[in-house]
């Protein structure tokens, strides 16, 4: 099986599925990097071309092609997608039209012992929550989280609001977006990442997963993520909380865009790398 089994239908699945979960979370799924040499142009949006190739032999016969069964190039998926009536564009052309925006950086306390922010990180992360369990509760969120989690459990995770309207955990909650990378925190160390793929606000679903704190409050801001790794070595807070302009130690759930002056720190915390990984790279990995 190869790229001539593609359909047309397969390829217009595949771009459904791009525009409900977006460019980034689509390429992080199925693990496909940014297209630098073709695009797929539908209706006026770009699509990375061998990503949605890849994807449109899953909808087509029923096998993803990744990114390794490509032995012909992006020229290749060029001409298939062409054979089948789309527009393919030259990448640098086509990203002047379309620029996807890079994920931003969200710090994520995971909460103490009051908060049962281990066991709620354990619960609904980790592990995992049943979509089935909380079905009833879900309303027209159900299609979404069962088309983002064929296996059926879904990783969770919220925060409670705030009254303020502009502090750091407000702008956050409201500048936040799919695709964005969340960086977990306790006791001075991130410790996890994932990656945004729904944004969603419900209180039932919230009660249901995570229950109530002291003050009645619920986590009803929620995230639903992909891409969750827990690294083998936390990793020191400090610097990365420095190059980015935020006090240690972290408090608030804090949002920074990815232009911020950035340097990350190796594993043991001891000399910081170029950059922070921004980009699903776990930090003991820089």
């Amino acid at each position: 099986m190869g790229l001539g089994d593609i359909t047309r239908a397969g390829v217009l699945a595949a771009v459904a599925e791009c525009q409900r979960l977006g460019r980034e979370t689509f390429r992080r799924r199925y693990g496909f990097g940014r297209a630098l040499t073709y695009v797929l142009v539908v209706d006026g949006d770009s699509y990375d071309s061998k990503a949605i190739a890849g994807v449109a032999h899953l909808y087509s016969v029923g096998s993803l092609l990744s990114a390794d069964d490509f032995s012909g190039g992006a020229r290749t998926v060029a001409h298939r997608l062409r054979a089948l009536g789309f527009d393919v564009e030259d990448g640098t052309t086509a990203s002047d039209r379309s620029q996807q925006a890079e994920p931003q950086i969200l710090l994520q306390p995971r909460g103490g012992a009051r908060l049962r922010g281990a066991q709620n990180f354990a619960k609904s992360v980790h592990k995992g929550i049943q979509i089935a369990d909380i079905q009833d509760v879900l309303g027209d969120q159900a299609t979404t989280l069962n088309s983002l989690y064929p296996d059926g459990i879904a990783r969770l995770w919220g925060a409670t609001p705030t009254a303020q309207v502009n502090n750091e955990k407000a702008r956050a909650l409201r500048d936040r977006r799919v695709g964005d990378d969340v960086y977990f925190y306790t006791a001075n160390h991130f410790f996890a990442r994932a990656c945004i793929l729904h944004l969603f606000t419900s209180s039932p679903v919230a009660r249901r997963v995570w229950g109530a704190d002291d003050d009645d409050a619920t986590w009803e801001h929620i995230m639903a993520l992909g891409d969750v790794e827990e690294f083998p070595t936390p990793v020191l807070a400090a610097p990365v909380l420095h190059q980015l302009s935020v006090t240690a130690p972290l408090w608030s759930l804090t949002l920074r865009s990815p232009e911020s002056p950035q340097r990350s720190p190796t594993s043991t915390g001891e000399e910081p790398a170029e950059s922070f990984p921004t980009a699903g790279v776990a930090f003991s990995h820089i």
